[in-house]
């Protein structure tokens, strides 16, 4: 099967009911650089990544597991907000990230990596955008454990202007902001902001890296690809580890 091709829960249960492959399945495409290496490292021939377009579609193939139990299949998902209030109880079996997502995990482990790619100024730039962004990024969070409506979807450049550091004050008059407490930042901010969602981390890092000024551009792929040869991943290395037991427990 094509890893391009994103399926419903519907199509992905009929196609597991088929399928004599390990099944590795995660949440969509955006991260299968990442996904790509961690299969390499299980180095298995019937091992094969299967997108699903998105945790809710995800959850709910492993919901139904019951009609593909004989089939060995693994779910890999990004913690998301249950990095703040934990997994529930009933998706315990499923692999989720230290972090956020899989990139926090990434830049947890290699944070010098990518800081040495910077020059002096935009490692200062880097370490501006995500310390302002602390604050609105906190009060989303508050909002979030007070049942309140929040929006975590938003672009870096709608709440940080390109061409800036700051937070857009146009963009903060606008919203319901709610002055976060310091423990709420220091949770967010401590193991390489392993809790700060990972796409506002590398947004900017690409941000500083493929800029105009510079004659040697990176992707979000490129910085991707250096993290992930020239690091430990000590927290994939829990990943794979999990994802081998359960295959040989099946």
């Amino acid at each position: 099967m094509a890893k391009n091709v994103i399926l419903t829960a519907e199509e992905i249960i009929s196609y597991l009911q088929k399928s004599d492959l390990i099944n590795l399945l995660v949440e969509g495409p955006y991260d299968l650089l990442i996904y790509n290496w961690i299969e390499e490292k299980i180095n298995k021939p019937n091992v094969r990544i299967l997108p699903c377009g998105g945790r809710s579609t995800l959850l709910k193939v492993f919901e139904n597991r019951e009609q593909y139990k004989d089939k060995i299949v693994v779910f890999i998902a990004d913690k998301d907000l249950w990095v703040f209030t934990g997994i529930p109880e009933e998706y315990k079996s499923v692999v989720f990230t230290s972090g956020y997502s899989i990139e926090n995990d990434l830049f947890c482990c290699a944070r010098n990596t990518i800081n040495n790619l910077f020059t002096v100024t935009e490692l200062e730039d880097f370490n501006k955008i995500l310390s302002n962004l602390l604050p609105w990024y906190c009060s989303e969070i508050l909002k979030y454990k007070s049942n309140k409506t929040y929006n975590l979807s938003l672009h870096l450049n709608q709440i940080i202007p390109e061409k800036s550091n700051e937070i857009c004050e146009h963009f903060l008059a606008n919203i319901e902001f709610l002055e976060p407490t310091q423990e709420i930042i220091d949770e967010v901010q401590s193991d390489n902001y392993l809790k700060l969602r990972g796409k506002f981390i590398f947004d900017a890092a690409v941000r500083q890296l493929s800029a105009k000024r510079k004659r040697s551009k990176y992707s979000r792929d490129n910085v991707f690809e250096l993290c992930l040869k020239m690091n430990d991943n000590h927290h994939f290395e829990r990943i794979i580890n999990e994802i081998e037991a359960i295959m040989s427990s099946r």
